[in-house]
Parts: C-alpha cells; sequence; structure tokens
C-alpha cells in the first residue's frame, strides 16, 4: 500500500488543532517533562502526502479489516505530535494505536476516527463527548484520557495507556477447551493496549502475571475455586468504586460490559469507553425512546429507551458483568436480538448456582441484586454494590438477601399480567376439575374399606416374616460374635507362642507369624500394643538382592537419588534403587572392591581396592571419569569430607592420602599404621579414626593432619572403626571379638562390648545411643549405648551365613543394609527403642496419659506431678505449694486426669484440706482447694475431670463437683477406701478398702453392692477401675491377685494371679488385655484369663509402682520406685528406632 512518511522529529507541517484537555479534568502526571505544544506550520506538499497515507490506510483497515493493512504500515506515521507504533484494535468508532507523545516521551493510547465517522455529526458528538467525559474524571480506576485532536482532518483521542486484557477476552479464553486451567492470574498479558469497544485485531501472546497482590493472580485457580470468586468480587468492588465516583461526577456510562473492562498487570480494573455516557451538562444528547449500549448487559430500563436512566442502570450492567465472569456465560444467551430483548424484559436469568454450584450464595444473591428488573429492587448506588462486595471479601454478611418465592412470584405477576390472568383461568378450571374427581373417589370408598381388611391380614404376615428376620439377624450377630471370639481366642494363644518365639530369638519367625494375624478385608483387626510390641522387638530380613558372584566386601548409599552401590570381590559393582529394590545399572573395577563412597552432592561415585587405585564414575551416566594411582598396595577405604573437597583414602602401605578434589591432585599423606584397615569420619568431618594391623585406633584431626589420640586397646588387628556424630566416642574392633568404647578426647576406655566373633563392621545409629555391630558369625548385634559406661544388649540376629562385611543405614526407612562373604545383599528391619531409662523419676505412683497420647503425667510423693513426652523428656512439672514444707514421703501423691479440653487436673489432700491444681497446655497454673470438717486421707478424680470423691478418717465419703467446688453428696463407707474409680460415665464408684472388700455404689450411695471373692481375705486392695466400656471392674493388692467381675451381673469372672502383691494395673483401650504391676509387667487377656508374656525386664528387689496405655495402645509407660534404682521405662511401638 503506497504511503508518505513524515518526520516527526522536525515537527508538523500539517494544520494541528491539537488541544490540551487542561480544562477538562487532564493533569499533568508528577515526574512527567512538560514539553511545549506544537508548532503550527503551514500546509506543504510533505504535509498532504502524510495526510493521504493516514486517510488511505485508515480507509482500508475499516473497509477490509485491520489485518489487511500490514503492522510496519503505520510505523513512522505522526498524527499532531504522536509517532504511531502499532495497531491494538479496531471498532465501529475507530482504530486504536500504540503511539508515543514526542513532547513527553511518554505511550498512549491513540485512538483515530475514520474519515468517514467525522463526516457523521452524531459520530463526532460522541467522539468529542468521550473525551470530555473521560477528561473529567480522575480515578484510579478509569482510564483518563490526555488529549484529543485533528490532523488534516484526522480526529483522535490520546489516552492512558493500559497494559493487560480486558475481560471479554479472558472470557474467551476461559470458554475454549482446556480453558479451565487458566484463571484470573493469566489475564496480565505482555500486550500493551487500550480497547474502548473495539475487537482486538490478532490474537495477543500473553504471560502469567507473577503479582502477589490480588486473589486473582494466585494460584492455580479454576471457576469451582473459591479464590477464583473472590478475585471476580474484588474486580466487581473496584468497578462498581469507579462508577459512583462518576455517578457522583454527574457521569452515567450507559455501556458497561466486558470489554470496557480492562485489567492491568497487577489484577486492577479499569473502565473505558465512556463514548455513551450522559453528563448532566448535556444529558439532551440521548433522545427519548433511542436505545445506546450493547444489548446483552443493558438494563430493561435502557432497552425500552427509557430517558429516565441513571447510575442504577450501570449496576445492571456491572451485574450482568460479573454474571458472565463467575459462571463463563451470559445471563441471556439468544443470539437475535428480538428473542434476546423478550428475555430481558421478562425472564429471570438462570441462578449462578445451577450453574456453578461452588460459587458462594453470598456472591450469587449481590449479582442477582444489581441484577434485578426493577431499578428501585436494584443497590440504589454503586457504592451500595461495592460495600456488599467488600463484605463478601471480608466474610460479612451481605446486605443482598435471595428473594423469597412469595417476592419472585409477585414481581413474575407484575411483569405478566395476561399471562397470570391465563394462568389463574387454568388454575380455577383443575380446582373444578378435583372437585369432580373427589366426587369419583367417594364412591370407591367401599372398595377402600374391602381392601383394608385385606391390608390387615397382610399386616399380620409382615409381622411374622418381621419377627423371623429378626430372629435371623439375633443368630447371625451370635455367630458372628461366637466367631470373633474364636478369632481372637486363637490369636491370643498364638500371641502366647511368638512371644516366646521373641524371647528365644527367632524374630525372623516372629515377624512372619504376626503378618499372619493382618485382618482380612471386612475383618475387625485384633491387632494391638502387643502386637506391636512384639513386632519391634527384633530385626527381620526385608529384602534379599540376589545378583553377586563372589563375596560382597562394601556397600555406600546416596539417599537423595534414593541409590545404593555394593561392590564383590570380583569386581562387579551393581547400583540399586532403594525405592524398588531394582538394579539400576552394573560397573565393573578393575580387581577386588574394598570400598565404596559417594560424593556429599551424590554426583560421584569413588572406588578403590586392588592395586592401590581410585576409580571415579559419573553418577548420571555411570561413566568412568578417573582412574587414580594413589597407593602401591590394596587400597581399603575412601572417606569424603561433609563439603566435598577433600577425599581420604588407605592402604595396606601404612600412608592416608589426602586429595583435593577439584583437581585431584594429593594435598597430603602421613605415616599411619603398619598396615591401613579402614578409615571412619565424624558428621562433622572435623575428626577421623583409623584401624591397623598394629591393635592401635588412632583419632586424626581432618584439617591439620595431627594425631588428636592413639588407643592401644587391642592385642590383634583393628578391622573396623566408627566415630559419633559429633566425634566424642570412638568404637573400635577386630580380631580380638570386642568391641571398645573409648571417648577421644581423653583416651578413657568407658566399655569393652564382648562378642563371640571377629568384628568386621561397626557403625553408631542416628542418634548416638546405640553401636551397631557386624560380626564374622554373621550377626549384627546392637548395644544401647545412652550410658556410654553401662552398654546394654538391646538385639542380636543372625543375618547372613558368613561375616557381615559392611553395612549402611538407610535413615528414611530406618533399614539396615548388610554385605556378606555368603555373596548376600540383605535389607533388615532393626528392633524398636523398646527401653527407656531415666533416674531421675522420685518415688512415682500414679501414671496418666493425656488424651492425645502424645504425653503422660506421673503423680509423684510431696504433691508433684510431671509431664514427660514419650521419649522420657520432661517438659514441666509442678509441687503443690502446700507440700513443700512438708515430709515427702508422709503425703500421698496427687490424683490425675485431663479434661475435655485437655487441661490437667491434679487432686491430693492435707489434713482437712483438698487442693486442687489445674495446668493448661501452656502450663497455665490455677490452684484452688476445699475445706473438710475432718482429716481427709485420700482423693480421686473421675476420668473426665467433672467430679471429685474424697475419704475422711471417719470412714464418711464426700462427692464434690469440680467446676463448681460444690459438695454433691456425703455417705458413710462400709471401712477405710484404700483405692477408688469412678466409671467411665460418671454414674458409678468402685470402692476398695483396706480389709480387701469391693464395694459398687452410685456417686450418692445409694445403691450399694459388694462384690465377692471366692474365699473372704483381709489383704489390702491397692488399685481398682472399671474397664473402658464399663462392663468390668476390677481390684487388686496385697495377694497378688487381679479379680475382675461383671458390672452388671456382680459375677467375678476372672481372677489373675501374680507371683507377689499388685501395686497396679490397666486396661488396654479396648478392654481386652490388662497389664498387672508387681516385681514385673504381665499382660493378660481378659476374657479368657490367659497369661500371654512378660514385658520388660523383671526386678528382684523392686516393683513396678505405676502402669499405663496410651488410647491408641501404642505405648505403655511403667514406673519402678526404690531409692537406689528409680526408673521409667516407655515401649514406644511408633517411634522409629534411629530417633
Amino acid at each position: 500500500m503506497p504511503r508518505s512518511v513524515r518526520d516527526c522529529s522536525s515537527g508538523s507541517d500539517a494544520d494541528n488543532s491539537f488541544e490540551k484537555l487542561k480544562g477538562e479534568g487532564e493533569r499533568p502526571q508528577a515526574g512527567e517533562p512538560v514539553a511545549e505544544s506544537p508548532r503550527a506550520h503551514s500546509h506543504g506538499a510533505s504535509d498532504s502526502g502524510t495526510y493521504l497515507a493516514v486517510k488511505e490506510l485508515l480507509a482500508a483497515a475499516v473497509r477490509q479489516g485491520a489485518e489487511s493493512v500490514p503492522a510496519e504500515s503505520w510505523q513512522g506515521i505522526c498524527l499532531g505530535e504522536f509517532r504511531l507504533l502499532r495497531e491494538l484494535g479496531r471498532g465501529g468508532m475507530g482504530i486504536v494505536f500504540e503511539a508515543i507523545q514526542i513532547s513527553l516521551n511518554r505511550r498512549v493510547a491513540l485512538k483515530i476516527l475514520p474519515v468517514t465517522s467525522s463526516l457523521d455529526a452524531s459520530r463526532l458528538l460522541r467522539f468529542e463527548r468521550e473525551a470530555r467525559t473521560a477528561a473529567t474524571l480522575e480515578h484510579p480506576h478509569i482510564v483518563r484520557a490526555y488529549a484529543r485532536g485533528q490532523d488534516h482532518g484526522t480526529y483522535y483521542l490520546a489516552m492512558q495507556l493500559i497494559q493487560g486484557q480486558d475481560l471479554a477476552c479472558f472470557i474467551r479464553q476461559k470458554r475454549r477447551p482446556g480453558g479451565e486451567a487458566a484463571q484470573l492470574g493469566e489475564l496480565a498479558a505482555t500486550a500493551e493496549y487500550y480497547r474502548g469497544e473495539e475487537r482486538p485485531a490478532n490474537e495477543w501472546s500473553s504471560e502469567v502475571s507473577s503479582s502477589p497482590e490480588s486473589d486473582v493472580h494466585r494460584g492455580n485457580a479454576s471457576t469451582t475455586n473459591s479464590s477464583y470468586f473472590r478475585g471476580v468480587a474484588r474486580l466487581g468492588r473496584q468497578a462498581a468504586e469507579a462508577l459512583q465516583y462518576a455517578h457522583e461526577n454527574g457521569v452515567v456510562h450507559r455501556d458497561i460490559k466486558p470489554s470496557n473492562l480492562l485489567l492491568n498487570l497487577q489484577g486492577d480494573v479499569w473502565i473505558a469507553d465512556f463514548g455513551l455516557a450522559t453528563l448532566e451538562a448535556a444529558s439532551q444528547f440521548t433522545a427519548t425512546g433511542k436505545v445506546l449500549g450493547t444489548l446483552r448487559y443493558s438494563s430493561p430500563e435502557q432497552t425500552r429507551g427509557s430517558s429516565e436512566v441513571d447510575g442504577r442502570t450501570d449496576v445492571y450492567s456491572l451485574g450482568a458483568t460479573l454474571y458472565e465472569l463467575a459462571t463463563l456465560r451470559p445471563a441471556f444467551e439468544d443470539s437475535e436480538p428480538a428473542a434476546m430483548l423478550n428475555a430481558i424484559l421478562t425472564q429471570e436469568p438462570v441462578r449462578p448456582r445451577h450453574l456453578v454450584p461452588k460459587l458462594p450464595r453470598d456472591l450469587e444473591s449481590i449479582i442477582l441484586k444489581a441484577m434485578a428488573k426493577s431499578p428501585r429492587h436494584r443497590y440504589q448506588t454503586a457504592l451500595e454494590l461495592a460495600v456488599d462486595l467488600q463484605r463478601f471479601l471480608r466474610n460479612e454478611p451481605v446486605q443482598a438477601k435471595r428473594p423469597t418465592a412469595i417476592e419472585r412470584s409477585i414481581r413474575w405477576v407484575q411483569r405478566n399480567r395476561v399471562m397470570s390472568f391465563l394462568m389463574s383461568a387454568v388454575i380455577l378450571l383443575l380446582i373444578s376439575g378435583i372437585l369432580g374427581i373427589g366426587a369419583h373417589f367417594s364412591r370407591q370408598n367401599k372398595l377402600l374399606s374391602q381392601l383394608d381388611e385385606s391390608n390387615v391380614s397382610l399386616t399380620r404376615a409382615l409381622a411374622e416374616l418381621k419377627q423371623t428376620l429378626e430372629y435371623e439377624e439375633q443368630l447371625r450377630r451370635t455367630v458372628e460374635r461366637e466367631e470373633r471370639m474364636s478369632r481372637e481366642r486363637y490369636y491370643t494363644a498364638d500371641l502366647v507362642n511368638i512371644a516366646r518365639l521373641a524371647d528365644a530369638g527367632q524374630h525372623g519367625i516372629v515377624r512372619r507369624r504376626l503378618q499372619s494375624h493382618a485382618p482380612r478385608p471386612g475383618q475387625e483387626d485384633l491387632r494391638g500394643f502387643l502386637w506391636r510390641y512384639l513386632y519391634a522387638s527384633g530385626t527381620s530380613v526385608d529384602v534379599e538382592l540376589d545378583a553377586h558372584q563372589h563375596e560382597v566386601l562394601s556397600t555406600a548409599q546416596a539417599p537423595r537419588r534414593k541409590l545404593l552401590a555394593t561392590g564383590g570381590k570380583d569386581g562387579t559393582i551393581y547400583v540399586w534403587d532403594t525405592a524398588t529394590w531394582t538394579r539400576r545399572t552394573s560397573l565393573t573395577f578393575a580387581g577386588e572392591v574394598q570400598d565404596l563412597e559417594f560424593s556429599p552432592d551424590e554426583r560421584l561415585l569413588a572406588v578403590c581396592g586392588t592395586e592401590g587405585i581410585i576409580q571415579l564414575y559419573g553418577a548420571d551416566t555411570w561413566r568412568l571419569l578417573r582412574t587414580i594411582a594413589a597407593h602401591d598396595m590394596t587400597a581399603k577405604g575412601l572417606e569424603f569430607t561433609p563439603n566435598g573437597r577433600t577425599l581420604l583414602s588407605c592402604s595396606r602401605d601404612h600412608d592416608i592420602a589426602v586429595w583435593d578434589t577439584e583437581t585431584w591432585q594429593e594435598k597430603s599423606r602421613f605415616v599411619a599404621h603398619d598396615t591401613v584397615q579402614n578409615l571412619s569420619m565424624s558428621a562433622d568431618g572435623q575428626w577421623m579414626a583409623s584401624g591397623g594391623d598394629d591393635g592401635l585406633t588412632k583419632v586424626w584431626h581432618v584439617e591439620s593432619g595431627e594425631l588428636a589420640a592413639e588407643l592401644d586397646d587391642h592385642e590383634h588387628a583393628v578391622l573396623a572403626t566408627a566415630l559419633s556424630s559429633d566425634g566424642k566416642l570412638v568404637a573400635a574392633g577386630g580380631y580380638d571379638r570386642y568391641v571398645c568404647l573409648s571417648d577421644c578426647r581423653t583416651g578413657e576406655r568407658l566399655a569393652m562390648l564382648q562378642l563371640n566373633s571377629n568384628v568386621w563392621s561397626l557403625g553408631f545409629l542416628a542418634n548416638d545411643s546405640s553401636v551397631v555391630i557386624g560380626t564374622g558369625s554373621g550377626e549384627l548385634q546392637i548395644f544401647d549405648i545412652s550410658n556410654p559406661r553401662q552398654p546394654r544388649l538391646a538385639c542380636m540376629e543372625r543375618v547372613h551365613d558368613e561375616k557381615v562385611r559392611a553395612f549402611e543405614l538407610l535413615a528414611e526407612s530406618g533399614q539396615i543394609v548388610t554385605v556378606s562373604d555368603d555373596t548376600a545383599v540383605r535389607v533388615v528391619s532393626l528392633p524398636g527403642d523398646r527401653f527407656k531409662h531415666n533416674s531421675s523419676i522420685p518415688h512415682a505412683r500414679i501414671a496418666k496419659f493425656a488424651p492425645d497420647g502424645k504425653h503422660f503425667v506421673l503423680g509423684q510423693y510431696g504433691g508433684e506431678f510431671s509431664i514427660y513426652d514419650r521419649r522420657g523428656v520432661k517438659l514441666a512439672s509442678h509441687t503443690i505449694p502446700s507440700y513443700e514444707s512438708e515430709d515427702l514421703l508422709e503425703y500421698g501423691s496427687p490424683h490425675l486426669a485431663f479434661d475435655d479440653d485437655a487441661t490437667l487436673w491434679a487432686a491430693t489432700c492435707l489434713e482437712n484440706t483438698a487442693y486442687f491444681t489445674s495446668m493448661t497446655s501452656s502450663c497455665a497454673i490455677r490452684e484452688t482447694s476445699i475445706q473438710h470438717d475432718c482429716r481427709l486421707v485420700k482423693v480421686w478424680i473421675s476420668s473426665d475431670a467433672r467430679f471429685v470423691f474424697a475419704a475422711d478418717t471417719r470412714n464418711q465419703g464426700v462427692l464434690w463437683e469440680l467446676d463448681q467446688l460444690s459438695e454433691v453428696a456425703r455417705f458413710d463407707l462400709p471401712l477405710a477406701i484404700n483405692a477408688a474409680a469412678f466409671s467411665n460415665d460418671n454414674s458409678r464408684l468402685v470402692l476398695a478398702t483396706n480389709q480387701g472388700e469391693v464395694f459398687l455404689t452410685d456417686l450418692r450411695g445409694a445403691l450399694r453392692i459388694q462384690l465377692t471373692t471366692p474365699a473372704p481375705s483381709s489383704s489390702a486392695l491397692y488399685a481398682a477401675s472399671f474397664d473402658p466400656t464399663d462392663s468390668l471392674v476390677a481390684a487388686a493388692g496385697s495377694e497378688g491377685i487381679v479379680y475382675v467381675w461383671e458390672v452388671a451381673s456382680g459375677r467375678l469372672i476372672q481372677e489373675l494371679v501374680n507371683n507377689d502383691r499388685v501395686e497396679d494395673f490397666a486396661f488396654s483401650s479396648n478392654g481386652r488385655y490388662l497389664i498387672s504391676a508387681s516385681y514385673d509387667l504381665r499382660l493378660w487377656h481378659v476374657e479368657t484369663g490367659q497369661f500371654i508374656t512378660q514385658i520388660g525386664r523383671r526386678y528382684a528387689d523392686i516393683r513396678y509402682q505405676s502402669v499405663a496405655f496410651s488410647s491408641a495402645d501404642d505405648c505403655l509407660v511403667a514406673t519402678a520406685d526404690h531409692p537406689e534404682d528409680e526408673v521409667l521405662h516407655i515401649w514406644d511401638t511408633t517411634r522409629p528406632h534411629t530417633h
């Protein structure tokens, strides 16, 4: 297309009627340079060429479409002081360009009125009015007009350039296949344009905005995501606030629709195109009866051409826009204008929640109120709409209320008077017909009476059938109960045998037998504490990797990559996936693989062995990257420093070599032993240990290479060493069949662990509380070294037929991978942490778990109680103040309970006062007390901390309500009460005396039942409790027997005989098992009275004083109290052994 190009830098020679809009609301931008107005020039040939070029291009764009004009055709053309850059869009009112205002050097959106439009007075007037209206409005969400003018008859308007996308384009994108993945955040586009009522000339690329400022720019929201609807409400609120500002300045937009609402890259809305807006000073522009605006979004009064169009019309149009944005479809979808006009006037839009069920109700109510047919039923101002949307965003009640069915009916009748008249007539006809039918039915009554007689007979038959079905259901339940009981008896009997196998160390068989009790689909899971306790009691081979054909000498892991490498005597290296235990690849080393080590970044695998060479493989490609001739003789061990900058190697040639991993040059070398057998390093990389044929164990400072300690604990070769993570302890062993545990700093030998075979591999577990030893007889032995001077053998399991050459701890799964001369690679599960010792538990008498099972509390003599976690760490403690000056052993320990808010309550008594202390989860303490008229002996709290029962020296019992500290009841007791307990529903009390008698009573003492034993006894009872179902009650004491009765019948059903007096007992959470505390802890099956197994150790001269199960039966705590051996036992069957 021919065109003329004017050099904009030289100014314009055309007749330029450029007008600044200062008088119409335009204000300079802060900080913008102010340029002089363009100079007026005479019309010359150059100007005429420019004018003809612009005219020709505009005519072609309007006549054939913007795409018919190449984009470069506009470049360089100037109108006034504006140089065109590129076309952004076009429409009935003109074409919009991106341009530069030369004088201010700013980018603007320049709307150019086509030449044909400039000849139309109404179009020209609308163009002029858009400029004046926009110029009068200055609001953060209204597009501003900078200037208007004309150049050689070409009218243009310079406006604020918005970088973003209009809502119409966004909605179209959302409707496309896969559009549900789009989100409002994606509407921030790289395309920079301003559109009035124009349509896009082409598709523009867009990129997701990363602005965090708005709900609509967050997450992978969709139209079913709450953040999407919050974004819709936020945009609606901004638009409503802008419209309120326009209305307050006398401007009604009259053409609010998605294409006139622009969104910038920050997700803020801008109102554009005031071409149809009315000003109070120029309202005569629209004649009565003339419809202006876009029909689909026009209000009913606007479509009727009413002259009484005000701000409520804009409220309706904004509501219709929000409807479409929320549902992705317009409120009225008719394609024919006549049908759409009729729908706008007479029909209600489909409720948005019918289209999008997850749309919030309040937002639906706001949209429908804004779209009410009658203006008086809408929001009366745009501000009311903005305020209601803000309430929605703040999760406050909105003012918009869903109209009732009656209100909707009345409105419909008012709009459809003819139709309502016809429907009324039809209803009258129907009523007449119904009355006629009623008369017909009256004639059928005689027939119905006959049917009633038949129904009586049928009802009788159905009752008999129901009785039969109920009998069959009862029979089915009886069979199921018997089947469950039979299964439980078999399960219990098998657990007895499994426990014996566990005691014999047959942990592999134990686990297989336990796994056979996993429930089938639909079966009740009988597994409880004992099952988990036994399952965690020993090692088990979980996986066996059968690939090597010769002895396997070494192994290494890359935990982040989930890789494990194993190396054999024949030079074969296999790399395994630890998630699936499948083989990833295989490598070949030139000789025996003595050691393997992954670099800390897991990018390299270092291998050493025969001939003293080190080979480096890339962990991505598994290609051989480098071979280092490191030693003259076989290289025995490798260790990377944690920062990966240094590699250490040792060899039979006496040396330890230090290598720079960046250059792979030798940094240093020093003589360590006659023959160096191994290397080990602390987790912090500061210390290194080595062992040699000279029987010495040496500890080195890695950075300086200086010898820190030399331990002469062995007569023969030291084959394995290990350092604790902090480098304070060193373990060493070899042909002497023992492991020495020593202090690295002082060289002091702390303990000697005697074994039955040579030591080939060593390692500390993650928290340094245990040491693992691989022996020449194929065993893994684990010693608990919580007290390094008194190590305890925790587990011994044979996992190989020949020596355990090396092992790796898989921290993520808590398993150990072992390799052996028997060519096997095995993945082994270790025993759980079954025992916790704490030597600072003075005289604990009561144990109670918190409802969440994560913590427990101990009640101690002297009015003290302490809270512990499952690791045995004391979290908090408190002593009732009145006890602080008393003899700790003279008064009893507090009774404990947790209320519904998990607040701990402790109760105790001194003289004639009962003391109560509450401690919240945040350790807030509250103290209170009750005075009694007699000396109190003991107090007990109900399990929910609602009631307190106390016994006094007059053999009276008193019941208080703890919340009100008020007395509920008082009654005489038969004898001195030694133990008492509330039922779980707080309906009963069990009372056990120091003369061996047990009574059941209600809380007021009115109904009392004595529970009998086979032979009268005067032995004191120390403990009493209901089972969790309140169907059983038990008591135990100095006779060593736990008696169990049925509550309903008072019948004695079990006698669980211990070797000595029972201090305490506890039911499991399902009531099926009971554990008794004496010199040992014995687990019983309540229903059969079967003794199953002993838990933990048996003491010779002290007794367990208290015992308690967690609510999930996954943890057991017990205390054994003696001045010389005060210990807390914790069996946590859920805690990984590596922690």
